[in-house]
């Protein structure tokens, strides 16, 4: 709640940062392996902290970590604390000023995400 309540994310950044999360053991950040936000957070190399399979019982594998991430990210959109489009609205509004229309998209893509046809041609018209 604390990385939704700072700014938006999207689906894709918030499922890595969780799963990031949820695989350091020991709670450090010099064990984790920093994952992109162009890098699915499922398809993430076992090298990230998180085993295919634990040692410990007390601990998930791999995959009842992606689904209870997929679920919570479910009641997220739900709820609507996690929605892409207001995502795309705040980025597109705060990158506008200073990026051109490229670099919107290219950012977006790395989450994602896609702008619609007509954020995206207001993007082109107020270019210079």
């Amino acid at each position: 709640m604390q990385w939704l309540a700072a700014r938006d994310h999207s689906r894709i950044e918030l499922a890595t940062k969780l799963l990031r999360w949820a695989c350091q053991a020991p709670r450090s950040s010099a064990s984790a392996r920093q994952v992109g936000p162009a890098e699915d957070a499922f398809d993430a190399p076992a090298s990230s902290g998180c085993s295919e399979a634990t040692e410990s019982p007390a601990e998930m594998s791999r995959e009842d970590l992606r689904r209870i991430i997929d679920a919570v990210l479910d009641e997220l959109q739900t709820a609507r604390w996690l929605d892409e489009n207001r995502f795309v609205e705040s980025r597109v509004r705060v990158r506008s000023a200073r990026f051109g229309n490229r670099r919107i998209h290219a950012e977006l893509a790395q989450h994602g995400v896609e702008l619609s046809a007509q954020t995206s041609q207001a993007l082109i018209d107020s270019e210079l």
